[in-house]
């Protein structure tokens, strides 16, 4: 083209927010092209709404962080890459897989989404920080859409809340579970301008708790003899979809239940959260010195607090009384734990109380 040869700016104006075809279009000189979201005229309204929305969402986050850290710096801990967790990927998929780092190498959240082009499912023990990650890596998408509305457009939501139940659709066929643009849609009030990028596959879905949606539910409650389904899977399932689309996806669960859903997801990557080592924990509790010696002087308490959240309500609860630590080496597993949570709200209200 003259204006390539010429070295002119080339402005692309992008009518539905689909940058992909722009890229495929002017494959040979895509680097040059300064592309421009053009917003109609008639969603431009709901479109300024989302991202309203999107900026009360990212305060939310930050709040949620600060409450997980107890105002500690934030801990970015390190993944483990595991590919025994997904189905083997497509040709062309494969090709970008082998020129990254093999199986079981550490790497963080943010190196993942690079490696498996934003698609992740992050996979972690109870209390390993899967939330307090996928909030952390969700701002950074936030921020990213707010600041350049040509990057993908951010849907965060708590996968506990997801209606997994059947539905007859008006042509008598049966619908397992909501689909994620319609989900979207009714529990934001979003109109078809926001939710059509999910159905374009323009969209990054934050997905938080794939194991809250628990493991069997009757296909119908009125008569429970036509017996029971897993709302994990039909969840799967729209996820896929989403995939299949050409959505990015990072979602969370616990690593029991998916490993007991039966099913893998296909064309992503998936990375579990490693337990703390001596020195995040030595670092975390630097602002807590009292529990700091008792913890790092004790073998049991030091493995207690491998885990994320139960090393953050011990820091809390037990700050003004770190004696009281040596009892919880003789705990069992659920006792230890309500010990802990139970010190952790103690502390909380007498917190409140002097307030």
């Amino acid at each position: 083209m003259w204006a390539q040869e010429a070295e002119k700016p080339i402005i692309s104006i992008l009518v539905k927010g689909k940058q992909g075809e722009i890229a495929a279009k002017y494959h040979a000189f895509y680097d040059t092209v300064h592309a421009v979201q053009y917003i109609p005229p008639d969603e431009a309204s709901a479109w300024q709404r989302y991202h309203l929305h999107l900026r009360t969402v990212y305060r939310e986050f930050d709040r949620a962080i600060h409450f997980a850290t107890q105002a500690v710096t934030f801990m970015d801990i390190p993944t483990e890459q595991k590919e025994e967790y997904i189905q083997p990927e497509a040709d062309t998929i494969f090709i970008r897989m082998v020129e990254t780092p093999g199986k079981n190498e550490t790497c963080s959240l943010e190196d993942a989404w690079v490696q498996y082009s934003g698609r992740v499912l992050l996979l972690g023990d109870p209390g390993a920080g899967k939330t307090t990650m996928l909030l952390h890596h969700a701002q950074s998408l936030i921020a990213a859409y707010v600041r350049d509305p040509n990057q993908r457009m951010p849907f965060y939501a708590s996968i506990t809340q997801w209606d997994s139940s059947n539905r007859e659709l008006a042509d008598g066929t049966i619908q397992e579970g909501r689909p994620l643009a319609e989900w979207f849609a009714q529990k934001y009030n979003l109109p078809p301008a926001i939710t059509r990028y999910i159905e374009h596959g323009e969209a990054v879905l934050i997905l938080d708790g794939l194991d809250e949606l628990g493991n069997s539910r009757p296909i119908n409650p009125q008569n429970p003899e036509e017996g029971t389904y897993d709302p994990r899977q039909r969840f799967m399932a729209q996820v896929q979809w989403a995939v299949d689309r050409g959505n990015d996806v990072l979602i969370t669960c616990r690593v029991k239940d998916y490993e007991a859903v039966g099913e893998l997801f296909a064309e992503m990557g998936a990375v579990q959260l490693h337990h703390l080592n001596d020195n995040q924990i030595r670092t975390y509790l630097n602002g807590f010195p009292t529990v700091q010696t008792a913890v790092m002087d004790d073998a049991g308490l030091l493995d207690i607090c491998r885990s994320p959240l139960l090393l953050r309500l011990i820091a809390f609860g037990y700050r003004d009384a770190p004696a009281d630590l040596q009892s919880l080496g003789s705990l069992k597993e659920g006792a230890l734990r309500d010990e802990i949570f139970g010190r952790y709200i103690d502390q909380l209200r007498l917190r409140s109380a002097a307030v």
